[in-house]
C-alpha cells in the first residue's frame, strides 16, 4: 500500500487567510521524508509534522478535517491524529523552508535522481509560486500538507 501527499494547498495573508492554489506533487519518499519525515525514517526532517495552522483550520472549514480520536501508525503526537478523510502527519512550510528541502533532496540524491522531472519539479514550482505570491504582496505564504495509506 502506498501513501500520497494530499495538497500542497498554498496559502497566503493580505486581508485574511487566502486559499491561493492546490499543487500537486508525486509520490517521492525521499520528499516526504525531507518535509514531515513520513515514510523515510533515515532522513532528518525539515519538521516533524506540526498539524494544520489554527488560521486556516478556523477559516478553511471546507477541508472537514475532524481527529478520529485514532492514532495514525506514522503519528506521534496528538496533533497527528487520523482525520476522517484518511488524512494523517498534517504539517505545513514556509517558503524558506520549501528552498531547504529542495537543496537537500539535490544533496541525497545521486546527479540523476536529483534532476528527476517529477519531484524537484514539484518543489521548484512549488518554490515559484510562493515566491509570486510574496511579490503580490500576500504575507506568511506556507504550503499545508497530510498524507494518506
Amino acid at each position: 500500500m502506498g501513501c500520497d501527499i494530499h495538497g500542497p494547498y498554498v496559502f497566503g495573508t493580505r486581508a485574511g487567510v487566502e486559499k491561493l492554489a492546490e499543487l500537486r506533487w508525486d509520490r517521492n519518499y525521499l520528499v516526504f521524508g525531507i518535509v514531515a519525515g513520513v515514510r523515510n525514517e533515515d532522513i532528518e526532517p525539515i519538521d516533524t509534522p506540526r498539524g494544520f495552522p489554527e488560521d486556516i483550520l478556523s477559516g478553511y472549514g471546507s477541508w472537514n478535517l475532524k481527529p478520529t480520536g485514532e492514532r495514525h501508525d506514522e503519528c506521534e503526537a496528538s496533533h497527528e491524529h487520523a482525520y476522517d478523510d484518511g488524512c494523517h502527519s498534517p504539517s505545513w512550510l514556509s517558503t524558506d523552508e520549501v528552498v531547504e528541502a529542495q537543496l537537500r533532496f539535490t544533496r541525497q540524491t545521486a546527479i540523476e535522481d536529483a534532476l528527476n522531472p517529477s519531484a524537484n519539479a514539484d518543489l521548484a514550482m512549488t518554490i515559484a509560486f510562493m515566491r509570486t505570491a510574496e511579490q503580490m504582496g500576500y504575507t506568511d505564504v506556507r504550503i499545508c500538507f497530510c498524507f494518506d495509506n
